[in-house]
């Protein structure tokens, strides 16, 4: 990061901002602020809450569940990190229509991707958290195919958020949507966590996201076609069942990290091939465009 701060001045004119300039972006900043400080909340909500209704052991189970499924959802967020500058120059220029494309394109590769993590997670949790973890941690895996489900749901959240609600500036509904999750989540925690421990914690967390989708998707389809998102993300599907079938088999047969490794490789290459064939026997045109747009140009 150093080096960059020497080629910088190639690219970049540096400018002394008077304070009216500075201060009008406080007001959009510390909106956008309020659903980092949500997220970071009702995250750590979560494990506070554990703690005091359910005790350290199922804490320790929840914690390192949530571990895995956070490092599933970093790409996701790179995604949109990179696509933010371009979506929101669109934006500015006022094309709608290339934007709404985009949107879908980076959409469908986003539930691939979703659905792949999620089905794979499912079908590798209780052999994964085990040898990852130790043998008193099985119970992780439980939570791991449990927590799986948040992936596409926050994959979905994450494309709309970086691609629609905030370059549209629709801030306050973005606010919203993740202020009425943690409010959920806590509810819901209150009734399932003395009731069900952190498998309880779980179902509040996958409740939570859902209210949150649910919110951001309707506030969405006033300028976006959600059924088309929908089906370009059920299209999927298929693929993922036979992939988790296939590498689930795989661990049940073959015991151990081996097991582990196969399963993975092998659910890598027949997601791969799965979706490929799929493109190709009912989506071909949809497949043409992809590949021309992104992957042969590239």
């Amino acid at each position: 990061n150093l080096l960059l701060w020497t080629r910088i001045r190639r690219y970049v004119t540096f400018y002394k901002p008077t304070f009216h300039e500075t201060f009008v972006h406080l007001k959009p900043n510390l909106i956008l602020f309020i659903p980092i400080l949500a997220i970071s909340i009702y995250r750590v909500m979560d494990k506070i809450m554990i703690k005091e209704l359910s005790g350290i052991l199922e804490n320790g189970y929840y914690e390192n569940a949530d571990k895995i499924i956070t490092m599933a959802l970093t790409g996701f967020s790179a995604v949109a990190t990179v696509m933010m500058p371009s979506v929101s120059s669109m934006v500015a220029s006022g094309n709608s229509t290339k934007l709404k494309q985009l949107l879908r394109d980076s959409m469908q590769v986003s539930m691939a991707l979703g659905i792949g993590m999620m089905f794979g997670l499912m079908a590798i949790g209780p052999v994964f958290a085990p040898l990852f973890f130790g043998k008193e941690y099985f119970e992780s895996g439980i939570l791991i195919q449990l927590l799986a489900v948040t992936v596409v749901i926050s994959g979905w959240k994450v494309v709309l958020k970086s691609q629609y609600l905030i370059p549209y500036e629709k801030d306050t509904p973005y606010v919203v949507s993740l202020v009425v999750g943690a409010i959920v989540n806590v509810i819901c925690n209150l009734y399932f966590i003395p009731r069900y421990a952190a498998r309880g914690a779980v179902v509040g967390t996958i409740i939570a996201e859902l209210a949150g989708f649910l919110i951001q998707t309707i506030i969405a389809s006033k300028d976006i076609n959600i059924v088309t998102l929908l089906k370009d993300a059920l299209f999927f599907l298929p693929s993922g069942v036979i992939m988790c079938v296939l590498s689930y088999s795989i661990v049940c047969m073959v015991p151990g990290i081996v097991g582990l490794l196969l399963a993975i490789m092998i659910g890598v290459i027949s997601y791969s091939v799965l979706v490929f064939l799929s493109f190709n026997l009912f989506q071909k045109q949809r497949w043409t465009y992809l590949f021309a747009t992104y992957l042969k140009k590239n």
